[in-house]
């Protein structure tokens, strides 16, 4: 299992959890449906969601990239992502790369 860091900033396999999380929560994913998706098992699963696992997301598939990116930018960014500095920067990252690719 992996600890926080004395300072506040957070990994990206934290990040990544914790989106991970937040879209099965507001998706209600059960376990069993998450880890399909993920290629995890459901125990697996109930772990990421207890905070007892983390995804390293170097190791994740093309489809998990195009789950978390379909599904991640849906949720309600001022009631559950505005807050989290991270998730701001990615979001800003993102729209970003788009500006450049056009």
């Amino acid at each position: 299992m992996a600890t926080r860091a004395a300072n506040s900033q957070r990994s990206d396999a934290e990040v990544l959890s914790s989106a991970i999380v937040k879209i099965a929560d507001f998706w209600a994913l059960s376990n069993a449906k998450l880890g399909a998706v993920l290629g995890l098992s459901p125990a697996t699963t109930s772990r990421l969601k207890r905070g007892q696992s983390l995804l390293d997301p170097a190791s994740m598939t093309d489809e998990e990239k195009a789950f978390v990116l379909r599904n991640f930018f849906s949720l309600n960014w001022d009631h559950m992502l505005e807050r989290h500095p991270r998730y701001v920067e990615l979001r800003d990252m993102g729209e970003t790369a788009k500006a450049g690719a056009s």
